[in-house]
């Protein structure tokens, strides 16, 4: 009976560990994912932003050549251009700190994985 409740008792504690384990690799997994989006999310932004700066630039060229332009209308059109230069400078800070924290989150959950996978490793040779 004593050897029966022993190997219940292993097949609980490896049961609880695998199922640690598992979920700790579905977070990484998750985190991984949540890099990868951020990634195209920022490639997006960038690639709207330059669309939206190409057409300004058509209009500010065609202001330019318009004998009837206004000067203060070209002048809007590139102070828009300027606020779009400034928009891209801020999605790049924010794309870097966002991915800077998953990856320091996705350090700290590779970390858990291990350790858990040593007290695993400790706890099985333990039970042997």
């Amino acid at each position: 009976m004593e050897t029966q409740s022993k190997s219940n008792m292993e097949q609980v504690f490896r049961d609880m560990r695998d199922l640690k384990t598992v979920s700790l690799q579905e977070e990484i997994k998750d985190i991984e994912l949540l890099i990868n989006k951020r990634d195209i999310l920022h490639a997006d932004i960038f690639n709207d932003i330059e669309a939206v700066k190409t057409m300004l630039k058509n209009h500010e060229f065609e202001a330019m050549t318009n004998p009837s332009a206004d000067s203060k209308q070209v002048s809007e059109i590139r102070k828009k251009g300027i606020e779009l230069e400034e928009l891209k400078v801020q999605e790049k800070l924010n794309h870097w700190r966002d991915v800077a924290e998953l990856k320091k989150e996705l350090r700290e959950m590779v970390k858990e994985a291990r350790d858990a996978e040593n007290k695993s490793n400790i706890l099985d040779s333990l039970m042997e």
